[in-house]
C-alpha cells in the first residue's frame, strides 16, 4: 500500500484541463463555462466498442482512441446490479503535428448519433466549484484564496475589509477562514456510546491526517480495501490513480485544500462520535479531481457495499456518503437524472445509502452536480439524496456564499466552524514578531501553524458532514441497525434522512 504521508513522486502527472468557453461552443448548444479533462470522455452505453468506433470514424487519422471499463468486472459480487455500464476512452496523439480533438464538438456530435446520456465530458471536479474556472488555472475558490496577509496587511492600519467581496470575507481568519485555534475537549469518541452496530459514514475527499482523535483505525481510517483493492487515488484501483497538481518550489503555502478531508471528519466526530469514518482519499491537496476518478472509486465503493449487504458483511456497509465536492454542468437546461453519475449515486440510494452533497460556495442559482441531483422526484425505493446549504453561526441567516435553488434540500451551519486538521500542516508563513526575554520565546501567532490541531474554515462542505452525522446519529435512535438486508437499508435510512432534513433558518 501507498503511504498517503509519502512525499510525492516526481513522475507523477498532472491532469490535461480545459475550460469551456461558451463564446466557442457549438452554435445553439447554450453552454455555460465549465471545466473537463483535455483528454478523455465518459462512455455510458451497453457496446462500449462501437461507441469508441464512432469516436475514432469521427476524430480521424492520428488520433489514438482506446477505451477501458471505469471499474473492474472481478468487484462485482453479484452478476446483475443497478451499477451502470461505464467506460472511460482516453484520446491520445501521434505526433505533435496533429490537431487536438475538440472534445465539446465532439461529444455533441456523439450525442445527436448515440443518445443524449451515451457519452460525456469528463468534468474536473473541486471542493469548492468556482464559476471562475478550475482553483489552479483561475485563482484559488475564495475560501482559502484570499489570504489575509495578501494585499493589505490587516495590522498596517488601513481597513482590512477594504476592497473584500462579501463573499471573500469568509476567507478571512476572524470571519470564517481557515485559521489555527486551540479547542480544550477530548475525543468525543471516548465517552461516546458502543451500539451493536456503528453507523458507516464514508468521506470522499483529501483524507485523513494525523491527529490524535483520529489514532484508532477501527473507528476512522484512509485504508479502504475491497477485495484485492486499495480505494482512492493512492491505491491500486485501475482509473483512480494520483495525479499531482502543479507545484511551485517557490512557493511554500499550503495547498487551498490541505487538511478539508480531515475537518470534515472532525466534524463527523463531533455531531456522531459513534459513528465509524471511511475516509477514502481521491484528490491531493487542491481539492482537484476528474469526474472518472471519483466514479470509479465511487463504484467500488458501491460495490463493496452491496457485498456486504448480501453476505451479512457489516465490516463492508455504509449508511451515509458525504460528497463536499462539485462541478457545474456546461448544459444548464439538462438536470440529467438518468446520466452516468446520477444513476451512480441513485444506486447507492436504492441500497440503502444515503447520500449527502454540499451545495457549492458560488453564491449562485445555476446548479451544481451532484447536489442538484437533489431534485429528482422522490422514489419509495430508495434513499433519497440530500443537498446541504451552509448557515452562518447565528444558525438564523443562510451564509452569503451558500448556493440557492430547489435542489437545496436542507441547510446546516457552515460558516466558522471549528474542527480537525492535521497536526503536522504547516506552511511557509511565519509570525510577525519574535524574541526571547528571560529564557522564554515569545511571539505573535504562526498564520499558518496547526501543530494545535484545531482550525476555523467555512463553506457548504463542512454544512453537508453536519447532516450526514445528524443522520448517522438519527441511525442510533433505530431499534435494529444490525439487520442488512436491502428493503430494511433503505426504509431504516428513509426515515432518517425523514428526521433529520428539516432544519431550515
Amino acid at each position: 500500500m501507498i503511504n498517503p504521508a509519502a512525499p510525492r513522486p516526481d513522475n507523477l502527472p498532472t491532469l490535461a484541463i480545459k475550460a469551456l468557453d461558451p463564446s466557442s461552443a457549438p452554435r445553439g448548444s447554450g453552454y455555460q463555462q465549465t471545466a473537463y479533462v483535455a483528454d478523455s470522455l465518459i462512455v455510458f452505453a451497453h457496446d462500449v466498442a462501437a461507441v469508441e468506433e464512432s469516436i475514432a470514424r469521427l476524430v480521424g487519422p492520428g488520433v489514438r482512441v482506446s477505451a477501458a471499463p471505469l471499474f473492474r468486472a472481478d468487484l462485482k459480487p453479484l452478476a446483475e446490479t443497478a451499477v451502470p455500464t461505464l467506460a472511460k476512452v482516453s484520446i491520445g496523439y501521434e505526433s505533435l503535428s496533429v490537431r487536438s480533438v475538440d472534445l465539446v464538438a465532439l461529444v455533441a456530435e456523439l450525442r445527436a448519433e448515440l443518445g443524449p446520456n451515451a457519452v460525456g465530458l469528463d468534468h474536473i471536479v473541486t471542493t469548492a466549484p468556482y464559476l471562475a474556472g478550475v482553483p489552479y488555472l483561475a485563482g484559488v475558490p475564495y475560501l482559502a484564496g484570499v489570504p489575509y496577509l495578501a494585499g493589505v496587511p490587516y495590522l498596517a492600519g488601513v481597513p482590512y475589509l477594504a476592497g473584500v467581496s462579501a463573499m471573500q470575507q469568509y476567507g478571512m481568519p476572524g470571519f470564517g477562514g481557515r485559521a489555527p485555534v486551540a479547542l480544550l475537549l477530548d475525543d468525543p469518541a471516548c465517552a461516546a456510546p458502543v451500539p451493536p452496530r456503528r453507523p458507516t459514514v464514508a468521506v470522499l475527499d483529501t483524507g485523513l491526517g494525523k491527529h490524535p482523535w483520529f489514532s484508532d483505525q477501527a473507528l476512522a481510517t484512509d485504508k479502504v480495501t475491497y477485495g484485492p483493492y486499495l480505494l482512492g487515488m493512492y491505491g491500486n484501483l485501475p482509473g483512480a490513480e494520483w495525479h499531482q497538481p502543479p507545484v511551485d518550489p517557490l512557493d511554500g503555502s499550503i495547498g487551498s485544500d490541505a487538511g478539508h478531508g480531515t475537518f470534515i471528519c472532525g466534524i463527523v466526530r463531533q455531531v456522531c462520535p459513534s459513528a465509524r469514518l471511511l475516509a477514502i482519499p481521491v484528490m491531493a491537496d487542491d481539492g482537484v479531481v476528474a469526474e472518472s476518478g471519483l466514479m470509479v472509486t465511487l463504484s467500488a465503493l458501491l460495490y463493496r457495499h452491496i457485498d456486504g449487504v448480501l453476505n451479512d458483511r457489516p465490516d463492508l456497509v455504509v449508511d451515509v456518503l458525504s460528497l463536499s465536492l462539485g462541478y457545474y454542468h456546461e448544459n444548464a437546461d439538462d438536470i440529467a437524472f438518468d446520466g452516468p453519475f446520477a444513476s451512480l449515486l441513485a444506486d447507492f440510494g436504492r441500497w440503502g445509502v444515503a447520500v449527502v452533497a454540499s451545495a457549492g460556495n458560488s453564491g449562485t442559482t445555476r446548479p451544481m452536480y451532484p447536489a442538484a441531483f437533489a431534485a429528482a422526484p422522490d422514489d419509495p425505493s430508495r434513499v433519497p439524496q440530500a443537498t446541504v446549504g451552509a448557515l452562518n453561526a447565528d444558525r438564523s441567516s443562510v451564509a452569503y456564499f451558500s448556493n440557492a435553488g430547489p435542489w437545496v434540500t436542507a441547510h446546516r451551519i457552515g460558516a466558522s466552524l471549528v474542527s480537525t486538521v492535521p497536526t503536522t500542516l504547516s506552511g511557509d508563513a511565519q509570525a510577525a514578531a519574535a524574541l526571547t526575554y528571560a529564557g522564554l520565546h515569545r511571539a505573535t501567532p504562526d498564520p499558518d501553524a496547526y501543530a494545535s490541531g484545531f482550525a476555523t474554515w467555512s463553506g457548504t462542505s463542512f454544512a453537508g458532514p453536519v447532516l450526514a452525522a445528524d443522520i448517522a446519529r438519527a441511525l442510533l435512535d433505530e431499534e435494529d441497525l444490525t439487520t442488512l438486508d436491502r428493503d430494511t437499508f433503505v426504509a431504516r435510512g428513509r426515515r432518517a434522512v425523514a428526521a433529520v432534513k428539516g432544519e431550515t433558518p
